[in-house]
């Protein structure tokens, strides 16, 4: 009877363990994730930023375009 309870309790204490690691490898899970979020953010936002100026140099080319339309027109 000694050796069943003495196999449980050793059975317990690794389930235990196990337990620790995995909410351990669950946590570096979620903060790998997070950062990986935030550099997907930053990313998006040097994209946006970039996407910003070539919209804002498309806008000043086309104005330019319109400017030198009316002079040959007019």
């Amino acid at each position: 009877m000694d050796s069943i309870q003495s196999q449980k309790q050793e059975l317990q204490e690794r389930i235990q363990n196990l337990e620790a690691t995995l909410k351990e490898l669950n946590q570096k899970l979620e903060q790998l994730e997070q950062q990986e979020q935030h550099e997907a953010i930053d990313h998006l936002e040097m994209y946006l930023e970039e996407v910003d100026h070539h919209t804002s140099h498309l806008q000043n080319v086309g104005q330019l375009l319109v400017n030198e339309i009316r002079k040959v027109f007019a």
